[in-house]
C-alpha cells in the first residue's frame, strides 16, 4: 500500500506553508502491543505543544 497526503498550515511567521507525509510498503496486520509502549527515559507530550516549534 502507498499512502500519501499533503496539508498546509500557518507557520510561526505567519506565512502558510505545507507539509508533505508519504509512507510506503505499508502492510496492513495486527501490530505487537509493545510497539505502543513508551520506550524507558521518556514521558507523553500534549500534541499542542507541536505548534510552538519553529518550523
Amino acid at each position: 500500500m502507498h499512502v500519501r497526503t499533503e496539508f498546509p498550515y500557518i507557520g510561526r511567521d505567519g506565512t502558510e506553508k505545507r507539509v508533505e507525509l508519504e509512507l510506503r510498503d505499508v502492510e496492513l496486520g495486527p501490530q505487537p502491543a509493545y510497539l505502543f509502549e513508551l520506550p524507558e527515559g521518556y514521558s507523553k507530550i500534549d500534541l499542542d505543544i507541536v505548534s510552538l516549534l519553529p518550523i
